[in-house]
């Protein structure tokens, strides 16, 4: 029954118009100059066109890209959150600029679970994507938060596909560094 309803779930999903917002100067970045606002669904045109009037840009996507794309706003979340609270960096800008080495690491790490979890194929590019966004949103505080809505799908991978990222979960815990417990 489980299997059926998340079936009949993403049915009804991709009937939906979905969208990954970038309100950060639009995500429009050195490598994505189009910009990072997204949308796909029945009233995405309609979006974009609104979104368009009021001076913003965003792409019309298909199921096929748009996975992707919203995996990878995931990816960027977690990995700089993660990287700079486990390194006591205070911006997401210190821990890519600090810390560029593991932030690669994870996240090809976490294009690597997803990939095999999802069956998504990544365009080439997500470390200077996610990089080039990192310089756009600089001075955002880090912090690992929101669980279950962020991390948690990485750590419910497991270990052997998420080794570091999960190593780093659990040395923010033991740091106290998060305040939720880890399942």
């Amino acid at each position: 029954m489980l299997v059926r309803c998340r079936f009949l779930l993403w049915v009804f999903i991709n009937d939906l118009t979905s969208i990954i917002v970038s309100v950060a100067s639009q995500g429009i970045t050195t490598v994505n100059p189009e910009g990072l606002t997204s949308a796909m669904g029945e009233h995405a045109k309609a979006l974009q066109a609104r979104l368009n009037d009021a001076g913003m840009k965003c792409n019309l996507l298909s199921e096929d890209e748009y996975k992707p794309a919203m995996f990878e706003k995931l990816i960027w979340i977690c990995t700089y959150m993660l990287v700079g609270t486990a390194n006591e960096c205070a911006t997401v800008g210190d821990a890519g600029k600090d810390f560029p080495d593991l932030v690669k690491e994870i996240i090809e790490e976490l294009v690597g679970a997803v990939s095999k979890k999802e069956g998504i194929t990544f365009k080439e590019g997500t470390v200077d994507r996610l990089r080039a966004y990192t310089d756009v949103v600089a001075s955002f505080p880090c912090g690992v938060k929101e669980f279950e809505w962020r991390n948690a799908y990485f750590w419910n991978c497991g270990d052997d596909l998420c080794p570091t990222h999960n190593s780093l979960m659990k040395d923010c815990k033991e740091k106290g560094f998060i305040s939720f417990e880890l399942p």
